[in-house]
């Protein structure tokens, strides 16, 4: 019998440890950035940005920013989702970040900053809405794996180097 209650015990614990493992894993990680609520559910590597407005500028290396946990995940994060409400991609937000493979840009979004996405390796395609009408310097350099891009009808400005 007392083999019976250790062993019981025994499974019980086991079971208990797993599920604290597999929710902590499936918890994602939140914040603020300005008037911006981010996102990140680790397990399908998708980071959701939501709210309204312009995007505050990313600064490498700035210890208090709320989006230096960009530095910290930026290798996890293989989809960005950015919702209705935003109008622009600030410089520097996703650059570097070697595993994104999808974007989704929303009809709202008016600007794609400086450096915004370069260095992305994996993002082989990327549609752009209409709704862009300036796509600053090197948004898109170095990403070696990008075969199609879909550019705005409205374009008004395109700066150096967007694609080297």
């Amino acid at each position: 019998m007392k083999k019976f209650l250790i062993l019981t015990l025994s499974i019980i614990a086991l079971v208990l440890c797993f599920s604290i493992v597999s929710f902590a894993e499936e918890t994602p990680h939140k914040g603020t950035w300005g008037e911006l609520s981010w996102e990140f559910y680790e397990p399908t590597g998708t980071l959701t940005i939501t709210g309204s407005g312009e995007m505050n500028e990313f600064y490498f290396g700035g210890g208090t920013d709320a989006w230096h946990f960009y530095n910290f995940y930026n290798y996890d994060i293989k989809k960005v989702v950015i919702s209705e409400g935003i109008t622009s991609v600030s410089a520097n937000a996703f650059r570097m970040f070697s595993s994104l493979e999808e974007v989704v840009l929303p009809s709202t979004l008016e600007k794609i900053g400086m450096d915004a996405f370069s260095g992305c390796y994996s993002l082989e395609s990327i549609d752009i809405p209409d709704s862009v009408t300036e796509i600053g310097e090197r948004a898109f350099a170095q990403c070696s794996g990008l075969k199609s891009i879909t550019l705005p009808s409205g374009l008004t400005a395109i700066s150096n180097y967007m694609f080297t």
